[in-house]
């Protein structure tokens, strides 16, 4: 992945540059809507408080973990900046990922077979969803920023400010759901039946496994599996 102006080095350092570079600019918030979420979790384990006996928790909770289900297009905007793109071109490709209504969808058109694309299974993650995901996003916002750049070099000015957005959208949305989704479907089946064998053979490896690979399961999507 190419992070535009970043420090020169081996591959894994750009990639460690690339992703803090993303993160660094939402970091304040993102800590900040930790912060509610161990109040909240207070909340229920000290008070006996939920959705079902407390407005104030429903709204706490609302504030604490809106920030990481639409987290996709925090990073869509800030990895837009670091790929040199239109971030709302960019934010707009996020959205397509968490939209509300697509895990239905998706799956009633699984149920009847229909969910294919030239052939191509139409699918979501194992968790049902890609709120909440870092790695699609990031890959989404690389393959749309390549569209844009040849998009910008061919399309006439006069008609460039929606040709360009229109085309990088059109195009990227779909390379997305049908390119990320089935490779990190198997990534999360493979990833789990290792995991469930480890747990088989030994839980206590298992506890000392998924704790030392969490955050980096974490980053690329997998740790729902």
């Amino acid at each position: 992945i190419d992070e535009g102006d970043g420090p020169k080095g081996n591959l894994f350092d750009r990639f460690v540059d690339l992703i803090s570079g993303i993160f660094q600019p939402s970091l304040g918030a993102l800590a900040a809507a930790g912060i509610i979420k161990g109040v909240v979790a207070i909340m229920a384990n000290l008070f006996k408080l939920n959705a079902d006996n407390s407005a104030l928790y429903v709204i706490l909770n609302a504030a604490g973990d809106g920030f990481f289900q639409f987290l996709p297009i925090v990073l869509a905007y800030n990895a837009a900046n670091k790929f040199k793109m239109n971030p709302f071109t960019a934010m707009a490709v996020a959205m397509a990922l968490v939209y509300p209504s697509l895990p239905a969808t998706v799956a009633k058109l699984s149920e009847t077979g229909l969910n294919h694309v030239f052939g191509i299974p139409f699918e979501l993650p194992s968790s049902g969803s890609y709120l909440s995901s870092v790695m699609p996003v990031l890959l989404a916002v690389w393959v749309a920023s390549h569209i844009e750049k040849v998009m910008k070099k061919i399309t006439p000015d006069v008609v460039k400010v929606f040709v360009v957005p229109f085309v990088t959208i059109i195009l990227a949305v779909p390379v997305t759901f049908l390119a990320v989704g089935p490779l990190a479907n198997i990534a999360s089946d493979m990833l789990s039946n290792t995991f469930t064998s480890v747990m088989n053979f030994s839980p206590l490896l298992y506890g000392i496994l998924l704790g030392a690979l969490w955050q980096v399961l974490v980053m690329f999507g997998l740790h729902w599996a």
